[in-house]
């Protein structure tokens, strides 16, 4: 609820928690810095005034922000796989692995530090990466192909015996 949001951030701006956010919520709005970890998935569009997770940022594939806005630094794993992330904006550091895997990322923004692996899609090979300190691997991904299911059931040659039991 909106009452309990408003109850764990503190006159800074602040969050002490890791948080997950999970429905309601389009903005962070008046949030600054988490002491903790960020997971966000679905309706959340903007990361309002946020600059700084002190742990990990995991971003699933239902949430709808396709920017980190003014984030500026990741202390931890900065996951992004299958979200819907076009840019980095103002991100400059991320303490441990960055996975832009099955992205739409077109560029890095001011991205100059990666403590751990970076993993990018395949189309990013020739993308610059000189300006950026990186400890781990950089690994490129194909992604993930939209398609027909591996395996496509016909449930009219299941006989009647076995739809009761499911």
């Amino acid at each position: 609820s909106i009452k309990k949001w408003n109850s764990i951030i503190d006159e800074k701006g602040n969050i002490r928690q890791d948080i997950t956010i999970i429905g309601r919520f389009k903005t962070l709005g008046k949030v600054k810095k988490i002491y903790g970890q960020l997971y966000l998935n679905d309706k959340i569009e903007d990361l309002g005034n946020l600059s700084y997770i002190k742990k990990h940022l995991y971003v699933g594939q239902d949430s709808q922000l396709k920017s980190l806005g003014d984030l500026r630094r990741v202390g931890g794993r900065c996951i992004l796989s299958g979200s819907k992330i076009t840019s980095l904006n103002k991100l400059l550091r991320v303490g441990g692995k960055l996975s832009l895997r099955d992205t739409k990322i077109s560029d890095l923004g001011s991205l100059k530090y990666v403590g751990g692996d970076l993993y990018l899609p395949k189309r990013l090979e020739e993308y610059d990466l000189s300006g950026i300190e990186i400890k781990g691997k950089v690994r490129y991904w194909n992604d993930k192909k939209e398609g027909p299911p591996l395996f496509d059931f016909d449930t009219r040659k299941f006989s009647t015996i076995h739809k009761i039991e499911l």
